[in-house]
């Protein structure tokens, strides 16, 4: 309702335009002259970085949003990992991960990253290693 409300845009004009808040009895009315050259325009509310910083207005904090989207990142990850070696049954270290950076078009997936996804992969005991060639995983259907 506020960006509605801003003087630049002038949707809804208030009884008092100068406070950038409601009050409960604030009487407010439809702008009928309101016109705008451009097709489409942004009502969406912009938070500042600083408020953004400081997690306000119920919005995540940057910290909180880089550890959801790591998290989503080592889920993707695997599920292409799983995909690759469901498929292949049997494959070479260098060689997954080059498929792996082939198949994950979502973000650029970095070979540490999923070397330590795989490595969550044979803790949870979806592959496991060869034991005469390190290099080379095993399927674990």
């Amino acid at each position: 309702m506020l960006k509605m409300c801003n003087p630049k845009i002038k949707i809804i004009l208030k009884e008092k335009p100068g406070k950038p808040s409601f009050e409960p009895h604030e009487k407010m009315k439809l702008n009928m002259d309101f016109s705008n050259n451009s097709i489409r325009f942004n009502l969406v509310p912009v938070l500042s970085s600083i408020k953004m910083a400081e997690g306000a207005g119920g919005i995540k904090s940057t910290a909180d949003l880089d550890q959801e989207l790591q998290k989503e990142r080592s889920m993707i990850v695997d599920a292409v990992i799983v995909r690759i070696m469901k498929a292949r049954k049997v494959e070479v270290h260098q060689k997954l991960v080059e498929a792996c950076i082939k198949q994950t078009t979502m973000f650029q997936a970095q070979p540490q990253m999923i070397k330590k996804r795989i490595e969550s992969l044979i803790d949870r005991e979806y592959l496991e290693r060869d034991t005469n060639d390190k290099s080379r995983y095993i399927y674990k259907p």
